[in-house]
């Protein structure tokens, strides 16, 4: 059900063998990517940044709507919030494996995939770089800033 989930700070096991909620392990929190990974603490209260579509509860995303009071809407459509990043930044690269989202995934025929396994993501001969101020941005959603606790991906 739902969109996969992926984010930048939060890494995770997922077993799709496992029980239904209790499929996600190990998952842990870098706040900003800035320090060191660690568990998500189940009494915390944490900020995310998602789009509109996602905070409204959608694709299965039900937790949202639990903190729905916290919400920040900052009406700016999520890919012209990226483009600014890009802009800001000026290059963007591939993120190292360790922060990928999913660090390991076991299907329902136990098959396993890990980014321990994985080869190191090919590299370009140049970079990319944050596209002109003429680029154009389709889309109608809005990005948000959340107050959430971290138990959003409990029913996968």
């Amino acid at each position: 059900m739902g969109s996969y989930p992926f984010a930048a700070g939060l890494r995770f096991d997922i077993d799709k063998t496992a029980e239904f909620g209790m499929r996600i392990t190990n998952l842990e929190i870098n706040p900003r990517l800035e320090g060191e990974w660690m568990p998500i603490a189940s009494e915390e209260t944490y900020e995310v940044v998602t789009n509109s579509f996602i905070a409204s509860g959608r694709d299965g995303y039900f937790t949202f709507l639990d903190v729905a009071d916290t919400l920040f809407d900052t009406f700016i459509e999520y890919g012209q919030s990226f483009v600014n990043y890009a802009r800001e930044v000026g290059v963007i690269v591939e993120p190292p494996l360790s922060q990928f989202s999913t660090q390991k995934l076991r299907l329902l025929d136990g098959t396993v995939y890990s980014v321990e396994d994985a080869a190191e993501p090919m590299t370009t001969e140049s970079p990319t770089v944050a596209p002109s101020s003429a680029a154009a941005v389709s889309g109608h959603s809005a990005t948000v800033l959340v107050g959430l606790v971290a138990a959003m991906m409990i029913g996968m």
